[in-house]
């Protein structure tokens, strides 16, 4: 990978899994800028939106972040960038000169990383557990534990301007990066589920932990059981 101009060095967020293949690729006029949207805590912003515009307003783009909280983009070389992110109806602006994104003309191709930390939720009403299990390194809800989710979904339903965070969670057994992963997936899996059934998309967001939250000591086989757990989290009610 060359880097003739690094643009902003931040530390990369090890543990989020690697680089993906990518069909972008930077040229002499064009550089490749990999993004990462986080929390305050590091822990990867899924589904954020990303809105980059150049200070004359004539380059503007747009991405989503992956899993990882990773997307790329491709921005013209020799401009200033200011750029906001918006997640779960939230805006984030970023817009003062110590955050903006200046790309100078460089000979050769340039690639920069660029780490976005936002704060969605600070507070929560209420934090319960709900009895939903999934099978081991799967994210696929079963039957029972839809059972489970549809009392959630007529606490909503019940509740109109109730939003909750659905929030999952590992042990430490296996890799830290895959638990990071499958635990996103599994409270993704409980999100689509009530939106399937209708509940609106800004009512609901999904957050995985991985085993950065333990309840109790992961040393022992019911201590693992109990760490590894799906939440529901109020925001609003």
């Amino acid at each position: 990978m060359k880097l003739n101009n690094l643009i902003f060095v931040v530390p990369l967020l090890l543990g989020f899994g690697a680089y993906s293949q990518t069909e972008l690729v930077p040229t002499e006029d064009i550089a490749l800028g990999h993004f990462f949207v986080t929390d305050k805590r590091g822990l990867p912003e899924e589904n954020a939106k990303i809105h980059v515009t150049s200070l004359d307003g004539k380059i503007v783009k747009n991405a989503i972040t992956d899993i990882h909280g990773k997307v790329e983009m491709l921005l013209p070389e020799g401009h200033k960038y200011k750029y906001v992110v918006r997640k779960f109806s939230k805006n984030f602006e970023f817009n003062e000169s110590s955050e903006l994104i200046e790309i100078p003309k460089a000979d050769g191709e340039t690639e920069f990383d660029w780490t976005i930390a936002i704060g969605i939720i600070t507070d929560y009403l209420k934090v319960f557990t709900v009895d939903v299990h999934f099978e081991s390194g799967k994210h696929e809800l079963t039957e029972k534990s839809k059972k489970a989710v549809d009392v959630i979904f007529m606490m909503l339903t019940d509740n109109k301007t109730m939003k909750i965070e659905i929030a999952g969670h590992t042990d430490n057994v296996g890799d830290d990066a895959h638990n990071l992963k499958l635990s996103q997936l599994r409270a993704n899996a409980l999100r689509d589920y009530l939106f399937e059934k209708g509940i609106a998309h800004d009512r609901v967001i999904a957050k995985g932990y991985g085993e950065t939250h333990p309840l109790t000591t992961n040393d022992t086989e019911f201590g693992r059981l109990q760490n590894r757990r799906t939440e529901i989290k109020v925001i609003s009610e």
